[in-house]
C-alpha cells in the first residue's frame, strides 16, 4: 500500500518538519505513569507487603539475579549473584545492573530504589515525547502521530514494568531512542548511526535477546539511492556487538568458559537450572504445555524430592498434564519411568547441596535422562509435526497477544470490578490484540519502504523467536516492541482510511 509520487525513492518519510520532541506528551507519560505506579505501590502497602521492596519496588523472582551483582560488588564480593558455580557469573549480563549501580554507589539501598523508579519514568517520558516524530517519519500526519504518542503516554498497558526492578523498566524506552536515531542516521547523518550502535550496544548488555534489533541496519543495503556503505554497517555492527563480547571475554577469563546470549544452565548448578531440565523443557513445550505449566510440574518433583516423599503422586500429577496426542507419540510407562528416574536425580541433588558437597559436573544418571527426554521430543515431532510447528507457535503468538497487559496489582485486585477499571481493561486488550493481529500484515504490505521495514524485521524475527524457539509466555517479553509494533499497525489502519476516503471521493463514472 505504497503512498503517491516518489515516496519509494526516499528512505523514510520527510513529514518532518515539526519538532522532534512533545514536551507535553513527555509530561504526560511521567503524570500518568507516577499516578498508577504510586497507587500500586500503595495498594500493595497496605494488602500485601511481601510483594513491595522498600515500598517503591514490586518483588519478583528474578530480583536477585540483578540486584544481588551489585551489591556484593558494593560488599567487595565481585560482579556476582548470590547462586553456586558458574551460575553466578553468567545468569544475568551487567546492563541492568550498571543502571542500579549509578543510583547505588552513593545511595543507601531504599533511596536508591526509589531514584531507579524515578529514572525508569523519566525515561519512558523522554521516550513517549519523541513518539510523533518517530510516527511522521514513518508516514503517519501530524495528528495521527500525536494521538499515538497520547494513547501511549496515558494508558498503562505501555508502562506496566516501571516500578519493576526488571530489564523492561527500560528497554521500551531505550527502544524507541534507538529507532528515533536509526531513521535520522538514515536520513541525515551517519553520525546518528553510530550513536544507535553505541545504544544498540548497552541495550543487548542489559536484555541479550534483543541483538535482534540489529536487522534494522539491514535494509538499507539493498536500497541504490541509500548513502548507507557496507562499511558503515559493518562499523555499526563491530561498536553495537562489541559490550557484549567484552563481558563475555571477561567471564570467560574468570570461569573458563564463554557464555550464550542467556546462559541459564550450568552443570555446576545447585538449582533445578541444570542441561538436564533444559532438555524436558525442549520436550514439553513441543507438546505445547505453557512455562507456568511446566515449572509448577517440575517443582511439585524437586518438593517431593526436597522431603523425602514417594514420587509415585508429582510423576503422575506431571504425566496427567499430557494430553491423549503425547500418549499415541510416546509410551506412557517410558514417560512415568522417565519422570521418576528425574526424582531420583533431584533427591541425589538435594542430599549433595545438604551436605555441604559441590556438584561440578552432570552426573551420568542425568546424561543418560537427557538422551531419553531428547529422543521423546523428536518421536513428538515425527508424529505431530503440523501441531508442533505450526499449531502450537500459533498458540504462544494468540497467548502473548489477547490480553489487556495490564500488570499491575491495581488492575489486577485493588480496581478490579469497577466499572472504569473493565472499561480501560477493555479498550487495552483491543489495542494490545489488534496490534499483535495488524502488525504482520503491516509489516508486509510496507516491504518496499525501506524506513519502516527497519523497524518491522527486528519486531518480526523476535516475535518468531518468541513463538517457535522460546515459547515461555510471559507479557514483558513483547512490551520493548509494544510501540513499535502499535505505530505500524496504526500506520497501515491510517493507510486504508486513506485509501477509502479518497476512493469515496472519485466519481463513479
Amino acid at each position: 500500500m505504497p503512498p503517491k509520487s516518489g515516496y519509494k525513492y526516499r528512505l523514510i518519510s520527510r513529514n518532518t518538519s515539526r519538532r522532534e520532541f512533545s514536551p507535553v506528551l513527555a509530561v504526560l507519560a511521567v503524570l500518568f505513569s507516577v499516578f498508577f505506579h504510586g497507587y500500586n505501590a500503595l495498594s500493595l502497602a497496605g494488602d500485601s507487603a511481601n510483594q513491595i521492596r522498600e515500598d517503591v519496588t514490586v518483588v519478583t523472582a528474578d530480583d536477585a539475579s540483578y540486584l544481588a551483582p551489585v551489591e556484593n560488588f558494593i560488599a567487595g564480593k565481585g560482579w556476582r549473584s548470590n547462586a553456586t558455580g558458574s551460575a553466578a557469573y553468567f545468569t544475568r549480563t551487567p546492563g541492568y545492573g550498571f543502571i542500579y549501580f549509578t543510583f547505588r554507589s552513593f545511595l543507601d539501598s531504599p533511596s536508591a530504589l526509589f531514584a531507579l523508579v524515578c529514572f525508569q519514568i523519566g525515561l519512558f517520558g523522554i521516550a513517549v515525547g519523541f513518539i510523533p516524530f518517530l510516527g511522521r517519519s514513518i508516514g503517519l500526519n501530524p495528528l495521527a502521530a500525536e494521538l499515538v504518542g497520547l494513547t501511549v503516554a496515558i494508558l498503562p498497558m505501555f508502562s506496566g514494568f516501571l516500578s519493576y526492578t526488571l530489564t523492561e523498566g527500560v528497554t521500551p524506552a531505550l527502544v524507541i531512542f534507538f529507532f528515533v536515531l536509526l531513521l535520522k542516521g538514515y536520513e541525515r547523518q551517519t553520525k546518528f548511526l553510530i550513536f544507535a550502535s553505541l545504544l544498540l550496544g548497552f541495550i543487548i548488555l542489559i536484555r541479550p535477546p534483543l541483538l535482534v534489533l540489529s536487522f534494522g541496519f539491514l535494509p538499507f543495503l539493498f536500497v541504490k539511492r541509500s548513502r548507507i556503505s557496507f562499511f558503515t554497517i559493518l562499523v555499526c555492527a563491530v561498536l553495537s556487538s562489541g559490550p557484549l563480547f567484552i563481558w563475555n571475554w571477561h567471564l570467560n577469563e574468570i570461569t573458563g568458559k564463554w557464555g550464550g546470549l542467556h546462559s541459564i544452565y550450568h552443570e555446576d548448578a545447585t538449582s533445578l537450572y541444570r542441561p538436564l531440565h533444559k532438555e524436558i523443557w525442549n520436550f514439553h513445550k513441543m507438546t505445547g504445555q505453557s512455562g507456568s505449566d511446566f515449572h509448577r510440574s517440575i517443582e511439585r518433583l524437586n518438593a517431593s524430592a526436597k522431603l523425602g516423599e514417594s514420587a509415585k503422586m508429582a510423576v503422575d500429577q506431571v504425566v496427567q498434564q499430557f494430553n491423549q496426542r503425547v500418549f499415541d507419540s510416546v509410551n506412557p510407562d517410558s514417560l512415568r519411568k522417565a519422570y521418576r528416574d528425574y526424582s531420583e536425580v533431584l533427591v541425589e541433588q538435594n542430599r549433595v547441596v545438604n551436605s555441604g558437597g559441590v556438584i561440578r559436573t552432570e552426573t551420568d544418571a542425568e546424561r543418560e535422562l537427557r538422551n531419553t527426554f531428547e529422543s521423546f521430543r523428536i518421536q513428538y515431532v515425527r508424529a505431530n509435526p503440523l501441531h508442533s510447528m505450526l499449531f502450537v507457535p500459533v498458540k504462544v503468538y494468540g497467548d502473548l497477544a489477547f490480553h489487556s497487559n495490564l500488570s499491575l496489582y491495581v488492575f489486577q485486585k485493588s480496581w478490579r470490578g469497577n466499572l472504569f477499571m473493565e472499561l480501560l481493561r477493555a479498550l487495552c486488550f483491543a489495542i494490545h490484540s489488534l496490534s499483535f493481529l495488524i502488525f504482520p500484515i503491516a509489516a508486509f504490505c510496507f516491504l518496499r519502504q525501506p524506513g519502516i521495514t527497519a523497524i518491522s524485521i527486528p519486531v518480526l524475527v523476535y516475535l518468531a523467536y518468541l513463538a517457535l524457539v522460546q515459547r515461555g509466555i510471559e507479557e514483558r517479553y513483547t512490551l520493548p516492541f509494544l510501540v513499535p509494533m502499535f505505530l505500524l499497525s496504526a500506520l497501515f489502519l491510517h493507510r486504508i482510511i486513506q485509501k477509502l476516503t479518497t476512493s469515496k471521493k472519485q466519481p463513479l463514472l
